[in-house]
């Protein structure tokens, strides 16, 4: 399969502009995609930080410059205040740079 940047091309247009990646296998026709949300939420950082809080909500994603490169960082907060975790990916590639919890 080949993994690129962004959304698939017929998916809703509300989507479309979702930051993620998508798959394709040009042996069988399969594909598929996820947004930066649920590959972000698919770490087992934020599985872990998922069971221990319990309830949990997304903030809104935000740009950064992290290493002199645009960075796009995806935030879980636990409901209700505290403890959140903020996962740092690279804006291009979206591959993770570092995922760090505050209590």
């Amino acid at each position: 399969a080949t993994i690129t940047p962004g959304m698939l091309p017929d998916v809703p247009a509300s989507i479309r502009h979702v930051p993620g990646l998508n798959a394709c296998c040009p042996a069988c026709g399969w594909r598929a995609c996820q947004g930066q949300v649920g590959l972000a939420l698919a770490l087992p950082e934020a599985q872990r930080f998922w069971r221990e809080q319990r309830r949990i909500r997304v903030l809104p994603p935000r740009e950064e410059e992290v290493g002199g490169r645009p960075a796009l960082v995806t935030s879980f907060e636990r409901l209700g205040g505290g403890a959140r975790l903020d996962v740092v990916a690279r804006r291009d590639t979206l591959a993770v740079v570092t995922v760090v919890q505050t209590p």
